[in-house]
């Protein structure tokens, strides 16, 4: 390219998919050559691409030659309206206007020290004054004393006299406040002024990058630019808002569950009025084969005791079942995305500038019907909670993440949601109800050896009451837990004849009742569980 103009052209952002870690971000925008031989400058990209991802591509009679990143600093001078671009250890010029500007917030500081320094002295004539008052006082209440001590007629103004200077001193006490007040605002407003004045005596430093593209072609011929390179600095995660409406006493209700992307971006440039996608695609992670390491194997004498101890074993999983089956919860540094990439795309455009706070973007909601019921487990909470359960009736899964509840009264909490694929039940918990009351109470009853036998038994209650403070009827769905063994030297035993409804635990230990609670009734559940353990066994 023998001859090259070189001139600045407006390619705007049009989309970015975000990722979870960084956003790849597509340009467009058309261009008509000048001349046969032009290199055009893109301005104010994100100074962070990564250069090795920048892709530039032409459509129509034009083509690229080629395509860099160029950075520069950008060193802002004392006069907020120009800059001065160059090298990094470049200075800053003057200006007459910087020098008017400084010179005028010069002026105003000395003025608003002359206003704290009459407000000081004001309020330090105040003070006085209130000294004063409370010495007169003081004389005067002693004189009284004095008077009456001795037998002294009392004057019959005096109740006039105190009130009055009760009055004085409490508007003096106003007028003091109000001053300090005011001293305090124009303290403030000198430490912003400060503030100001050393801005504007300092140079500021702003990283910038260009994007300079040379193309090739007739001369007045047109072309469509596309731009896309990937930039750090920018992430996003799913964050939900589920509104519960109609929980009646049947149970029944309307659930409706609005998805947002919560975008955070400190890349350097503004999106603005772009086409949003949120990916769950992992760029980051390669695929490389794992490290193999030499496993040792040791014999060692077997040990004549058992070691065991008590655990707290989660059994969740990310649904309930339905259309889709119920999923182990995975735990994952990022999103959960259960293996398959998931792509949202936002209904509308959206602005999301570079400054590194979140904003949430609209991916889509959906309503359906939910059935409700109260529910205690005693032993993590001591309330009454509200439970929803209700299907994903949306298009696309709810990826794990936050859900802000709102009900009639406003919100009323948050809670976490794992992955719910579309078709798939799963229940949401909308706090305590405020007028059902639970306690529980756990104690060691029995513990016992017995004669010419190697096993010990404990002997165990737990107690959970029920109270209903409300004028309504309740029902709530208890559940309690008796602990479940895994060796056999470690039994545990519940007599149903000692359990309230004889009820059974299941499997997993679990106890489950449903109990009518009469208004402003209460109720009372027991289960007794005896453990015993072989005289080999400790830890325990």
């Amino acid at each position: 390219m023998a001859e090259v103009t070189r001139r600045a052209a407006e390619v705007p952002i049009a989309c970015v998919t975000l990722l979870e870690d960084r956003a790849h971000v597509v340009r467009r925008g058309a261009i008509r050559l000048e001349a046969a031989g032009e290199r055009v400058r893109v301005e104010r990209i994100a100074p962070v691409a990564a250069d090795r991802t920048l892709s530039v591509r032409a459509s129509g009679e034009a083509r690229v030659v080629d395509a860099r990143i160029r950075r520069r600093a950008v060193i802002l001078l004392r006069d907020p309206d120009a800059a001065q671009e160059g090298g990094a250890g470049q200075g800053a010029g003057e200006g007459t206007d910087a020098d008017a500007a400084r010179a005028a917030l010069d002026a105003e500081l000395a003025a608003l020290e002359m206003r704290i320094a009459e407000q000081r002295s004001e309020l330090s004539v105040m003070t006085r004054q209130a000294a004063a008052l409370d010495q007169a006082a003081a004389l005067s209440l002693s004189d009284l004393a004095q008077d009456v001590a001795w037998g002294e007629p009392i004057a019959p103004d005096w109740p006039a006299r105190l009130d009055e200077a009760a009055a004085e001193e409490r508007a003096l006490a106003a007028r003091q406040v109000a001053a300090e007040r005011r001293l305090a605002e124009l303290e403030r407003e000198r430490e912003r002024l400060k503030r100001r004045i050393a801005a504007l005596a300092r140079p500021d430093a702003e990283e910038r990058a260009d994007l300079e593209i040379d193309l090739a072609g007739p001369a007045g011929a047109s072309c469509e630019i596309e731009i896309d390179y990937v930039v750090p600095g920018a992430c996003w995660r799913p964050w939900h808002t589920a509104r519960l409406e109609g929980a009646g006493e049947d149970g029944a209700a309307i659930v409706e569950i609005a998805t947002d992307g919560c975008v955070w971006q400190n890349t350097g440039e503004d999106w603005r009025e772009v086409e949003l996608v949120f990916s769950t695609e992992r760029a980051s992670l390669g695929a490389r084969p794992p490290r193999l390491a030499s496993d040792v194997l040791r014999a060692v004498r077997r040990s004549e005791q058992v070691v065991v101890q008590t655990r707290e074993q989660e059994i969740d999983t990310a649904g309930l079942g339905g259309a889709a089956p119920a999923r182990a919860a995975a735990e994952l540094p990022g999103i959960d995305d259960a293996g398959e990439v998931v792509e949202l795309r936002a209904p509308g455009r959206a602005t999301v500038p570079s400054d590194g706070r979140p904003y949430r973007v609209r991916l889509g909601s959906f309503t359906c019907e939910a059935t409700t019921e109260l529910v205690a487990m005693p032993e993590l909470a001591a309330e009454v909670l509200r439970k929803s359960s209700q299907e994903n009736r949306g298009a696309a899964p709810l990826l794990a993440g936050p859900v802000d509840l709102v009900r009639s009264s406003g919100l009323v909490g948050r809670t976490q949601l794992l992955y719910v694929a579309p078709g798939e039940r799963f229940e949401l918990g909308w706090g305590p109800e405020p007028d059902l009351r639970v306690s529980r109470e756990v104690d060691l009853i029995e513990e016992r050896s017995r004669m010419l036998s190697s096993w010990t038994d404990r002997m165990t209650r737990i107690r959970v009451r029920l109270s209903n403070l409300g004028a309504a009827r309740r029902r709530v769905a208890v559940t309690e837990r008796v602990p479940v063994s895994e060796i056999e030297k470690v039994k545990i035993e519940v007599d149903p004849a000692r359990v309230t409804d004889r009820a059974r635990p299941d499997q997993n230990g679990f106890l489950r009742w449903t109990v009518e609670l009469e208004p402003h009734g209460h109720r009372q559940l027991d289960a007794v569980y005896v453990l015993r353990s072989h005289e080999d066994v400790v830890g325990l």
